[in-house]
């Protein structure tokens, strides 16, 4: 923030010019993300983490903005999910971001269900992200895991985005050793 006060309009240009700071911030890390991907390069972590502590995180981050739409934000977190499991909770916190955020774009009315569960008495977690968004077209559906490509042209007009942020979380998935899907 700046040291003087601020006219309305400044205050304005401030907040546009921090927005369009972040969406480029967050354009250049896809794309770095997405380089180190394809070329062997991103190293996954292993620790022990709080992946509760982990979900509540990325929820309230998306909070705020779920408000503001007046659609609801819910966390079903199973008694027999582990809080504390071994993983990269950095990539973990990136991909429930990743997909938390489209589901908080694309829902316009009703809500979004996070559920966290444990994956047929396995070490593994299941996540599962329910929203009543706009939906997607089976055709849609087959390339939306592609590289620099969203549902459809007007998808990327009305809503913005880069196409990459799918891909990149199939790809963390995937190194993380799981699998991703969408129904």
């Amino acid at each position: 923030t700046l040291k003087t006060e601020l006219t309305e309009e400044q205050n304005e240009y401030l907040q546009k010019s921090r927005e369009s700071s972040n969406h480029l911030m967050h354009i250049l890390n896809d794309i770095l993300d997405i380089s180190k991907i394809e070329a062997g390069k991103l190293v996954i972590e292993s620790a022990a983490f709080d992946l509760k502590k982990i979900v509540t995180d990325v929820l309230n981050i998306f909070s705020h903005q779920a408000k503001n739409k007046g659609i609801s934000l819910n966390n079903n977190f199973s008694e027999s999910a582990c809080t504390l499991v071994n993983g990269d909770s950095v990539r973990c916190s990136q991909v429930l971001s990743n997909l938390i955020s489209n589901a908080v774009k694309f829902t316009d009315s009703g809500g979004i269900t996070i559920s966290v569960s444990r994956k047929d008495n396995t070490d593994f977690v299941d996540f599962s992200i329910a929203d009543t968004g706009i939906g997607i077209t089976d055709k849609q559906q087959q390339k939306l895991f592609s590289t620099f490509v969203q549902a459809d042209d007007s998808t990327t007009r009305k809503y913005g985005g880069s196409g990459l942020g799918l891909v990149i979380c199939k790809n963390l998935v995937s190194l993380m050793g799981g699998n991703i899907t969408l129904q």
